[in-house]
């Protein structure tokens, strides 16, 4: 054996150490050039985003304001014709609908009431001609507006004749109630019930029958709503404008149509349909080995299913360690184990 311990003192060459030196700082410049490159990416795309989700700030509401101007073309014209459709103006729907809308009763199911209230009045105005005729409850229910031309003031003075039959028979009606100048006494018709299954097909309930008993003056009021004449001006301004869009709109279309058309050329036809029959083609070759496809996805889902079995049987003997864990430190303490392995 030795009697005495060799001791090494590594001494690193100087000229190794400049090498190795010189090799590092070229290894982190590499480094660092690269992080700084792709720092720069990220930084350019970053002001990219930046400039992208500004150019969609300022872009964004020109496109509100152009929306906006379709809906008022739009709303302009139905209203517009609704006004033309129950012969009114336009400004007087435009408030039954603002009184309608803000108890409710939206616009569509307005229209279908005025509808519904439009077709009774046809009804009766031709029983009522027909003197061998008996009037039915239809027309007992709207006799009194028969001879109102417009739809609209008719429609508010039946309502307001339900509302009074509702409140009870011999309803004194003062003079400049809308409901003056009935010349029924409604004590002698139907309930208010019947007349409105007689007009709309059903008893109304909800916003309807809410309409029905509300007080329009006091509702215009709370609306502060223009009068029938301003808007109606407004509306026939907006229908008129939308008249002019689209007759732009199908002059434009038009141009577009004749420009496009003299860039079609028999070509353009035939490549588009040969993409399309590759297209075809490649999905009809597919269809042969669906079989194969079909057995594979099966395949996959047994085996998936073994996973789950696998995966269960190993959280279970998992769980089992524990119990075995148990039973070791309780085993630990008994005689025999400390007499066996001399604990």
């Amino acid at each position: 054996m030795f009697s005495e311990i060799l001791k090494i003192k590594p001494i690193l060459d100087k000229a190794a150490a400049g090498a190795m030196e010189l090799a590092l700082n070229k290894r982190f410049q590499r480094v660092a050039k690269r992080f700084g490159s792709g720092l720069m990416s990220v930084l350019k795309g970053t002001v990219v985003g930046i400039s992208l989700g500004l150019l969609n700030r300022l872009l964004n509401p020109i496109e509100a304001l152009e929306d906006k101007i379709k809906s008022l073309l739009g709303q302009g014209t139905d209203i517009r014709d609704l006004a033309e459709e129950f012969n009114t103006s336009p400004g007087q729907i435009k408030r039954l609908q603002d009184v309608a809308q803000s108890i409710g009763v939206q616009p569509d199911q307005l229209k279908d009431m005025l509808k519904k209230y439009a077709d009774a009045v046809e009804n009766a105005r031709q029983e009522l001609a027909d003197p061998f005729t008996k009037p039915s409850e239809q027309t007992q229910a709207v006799r009194n507006f028969v001879g109102e031309k417009d739809m609209a003031e008719g429609f508010f003075k039946f309502l307001q004749s339900l509302k009074a039959e509702g409140t009870g028979a011999g309803r004194v009606v003062p003079v400049g109630d809308p409901a003056h100048g009935l010349t029924r006494n409604l004590s002698g018709m139907e309930s208010r019930q019947t007349f409105e299954r007689a007009v709309f097909g059903e008893q109304l309930r909800g916003a309807q029958r809410r309409l029905v008993d509300a007080d329009f003056v006091q509702q215009l009021a709370k609306l502060q709503e223009p009068s029938a004449a301003k808007l109606t001006a407004a509306i026939n301004k907006s229908a008129q404008l939308a008249e002019e869009q689209r007759i732009l709109q199908t002059r434009n279309e038009n141009a577009d149509f004749l420009a496009a058309s003299g860039f079609l050329n028999r070509k353009m036809i035939q490549d588009m349909e040969m993409a399309r029959a590759a297209e075809e083609s490649k999905i009809t070759k597919q269809l042969q080995s669906y079989d194969d496809l079909r057995k594979a996805a099966d395949g996959i889902e047994k085996l998936k299913g073994l996973l789950v079995d696998l995966s269960g049987a190993v959280s279970k003997a998992v769980g089992y360690l524990g119990v075995i864990a148990d039973w070791v430190n309780k085993a630990k303490e008994s005689r025999m184990f400390r007499g066996l392995f001399g604990g």
